[in-house]
């Protein structure tokens, strides 16, 4: 039953050709891509914590515990940058010498 599916003409070959993309992708390629969604996914996460660290010090009304809540959200999200940032640049780094080193 498989070798008959694979036998179907789909026409997915005519928009990959289309659309530039030549080959399956080495393995390098795919990590780093996959470093790059979940990177991606940590940064969005960090703007929702970022948010709702504004949210919550605009609605704390001066009261001290709450405000120094925020505060901390707010503090341990900027950390939380930093890490991510710096997670990017090791990342980038790194895949980037598997490159050179695999491409000869």
């Amino acid at each position: 039953m498989l070798p008959v599916l694979l036998a179907i003409e789909t026409g997915l070959d005519v928009t990959r050709n289309a659309a530039g993309y030549t080959g399956t992708g080495s393995v390098t390629l795919i990590v780093g891509r996959a470093i790059q969604i979940a990177l991606g996914a940590l940064g969005i996460v960090f703007i929702l914590f970022l948010i709702y660290g504004g949210v919550l010090w605009m609605i704390a009304r001066g009261d001290k515990t709450k405000v120094e809540q925020a505060s901390r959200m707010l503090t341990n999200t900027t950390i939380a940058l930093v890490v991510i940032v710096a997670s990017y640049a090791i990342a980038t780094y790194v895949v980037g010498a598997l490159v050179q080193v695999t491409a000869g």
